[in-house]
């Protein structure tokens, strides 16, 4: 069965937003309680995939102020320093929520367009419906754009679409929207590796 969706928003988004935070406030005295096991989870569910629409639609609005050119006239030397400055972001992740937005950005299509290069696969179109669907989280998102930044001038637009090739295995190709949990965990969580001592001479 086919979910029926909304119009798209045609006036100031504003407004939309300040109704969205207007529900939002009614669930912080939420009787959490009251649910059962089963329907925690399931709340829990529906609230990171609220995160990961709201992510997509902080990198859509990132986009159009980089497309705008924001930054230049609040006097930033560059889009990313203005995002990091107006909204306390480090730097790496001023960096990739620009990378991502725009990568966001190359993955939508054109209304005015009809030809058949409109109707082709985009690149990071698969980020996007795995943001918007909460397939993918914003952080994995951001790490598959990082990726897409990397790959060479002369890439196919299969691999740039699909994602790149995966280095760890060569001549395979992730799925489209497949996130390997291995190259987008935290860093910092990660264990280094103990090198073996060298074996002393004579021994």
């Amino acid at each position: 069965m086919s979910e029926a969706l909304e119009p798209p928003v045609a006036g100031p988004v504003v407004p939309v937003l300040a109704a969205v935070c207007s529900q939002l406030d009614r669930l912080r005295a939420a009787e959490l309680w009251r649910h059962d096991d089963a329907e925690t989870v399931a709340v829990l569910d529906a609230a990171y995939t609220l995160i990961a629409k709201a992510q997509a639609v902080v990198m859509r609005l990132v986009a159009d102020a980089d497309r705008r050119d924001v930054a230049t006239d609040a006097g930033a030397p560059s889009m990313q320093a203005w995002l990091k400055a107006r909204y306390r972001l480090r730097p790496s992740e001023a960096k990739r929520d620009l990378e991502l937005a725009r990568l966001l950005a190359r993955s939508e299509k054109d209304p005015c367009r009809v030809d058949t290069e409109d109707r082709a696969p985009r690149e990071g179109a698969a980020v996007a419906d795995g943001l918007w669907t909460g397939a993918v989280h914003v952080d994995q998102a951001r790490v598959i754009g990082h990726a897409l930044q990397e790959l060479p001038a002369d890439a196919s637009v299969e691999c740039r679409v699909q994602g790149g090739a995966d280095p760890g295995r060569p001549g395979r190709r992730p799925r489209p929207g497949h996130v390997d949990p291995a190259r987008t965990s935290d860093p910092g969580s990660r264990r280094p590796r103990r090198r073996r001592p060298a074996p002393r001479e004579g021994a």
